[in-house]
């Protein structure tokens, strides 16, 4: 009985230790998900972040914080808003 409390304590160390390493793995990977490809590197254009190949002008609040392409719209002639998180750019 004593070596089945032993094994057990045991068992439980090491899925502790595996959920440990699981919940890096998974930021790891949030943070390369956050993280840009230094090709699809933006330029700006009118206060947001323009991608090559692409025509659409993007948030650049969105797309540092979170990663998101946000496709910003037209407010008037010098401002464009984010409908994500509602930042005004551009003048």
């Amino acid at each position: 009985m004593a070596d089945l409390s032993n094994e057990l304590a045991d068992a439980k160390l090491k899925i502790a230790a595996l959920k440990e390493e699981l919940a890096a793995q998974a930021e790891e990977i949030r943070e390369l998900k956050r993280t840009p490809d230094a090709k699809s590197k933006p330029s700006m254009k009118w206060g947001c972040y323009r991608f090559e190949g692409d025509d659409y002008l993007y948030c650049t609040a969105c797309y540092d914080t979170k990663g998101l392409k946000s496709v910003t719209t037209r407010m008037n002639s010098k401002f464009r808003q984010c409908p994500v998180c509602k930042a005004q750019l551009g003048a």
